[in-house]
């Protein structure tokens, strides 16, 4: 699938394509799932960038908070997994080196 194509199917990715922050976010939770304070510390976020930042990749589809116990852990979707492949065949196309 064509990545174009991928963001004509699920246009609410569109904002996150354009993201630089989003997309290693994105990138970082591909990894492995990782709590909001283990995220703040690895991103270096401020705690208000991050909330919103987190809202935007749930309401794409691309993260899900995941509750256990007392803790929420962030973790990647199939959807943000596919996201990120297409995004990446995309930016190697155009890349120049």
């Amino acid at each position: 699938m064509d990545f174009v194509v991928f963001l004509e199917e699920h246009p609410e990715l569109y904002e996150v394509s354009k993201s630089e922050v989003l997309v290693k976010l994105l990138s970082i939770l591909e990894k492995r799932a990782l709590s909001f304070l283990s995220l703040k510390k690895e991103t270096g976020l401020a705690q208000e960038d991050l909330e919103a930042a987190l809202e935007v990749l749930e309401r794409a589809g691309v993260v899900e908070r995941i509750s256990y116990r007392e803790n929420v852990i962030y973790a990647i979707t199939g959807k943000g997994r596919k996201f990120l492949e297409l995004y990446r065949k995309e930016r190697k196309k155009f890349s120049l080196r």
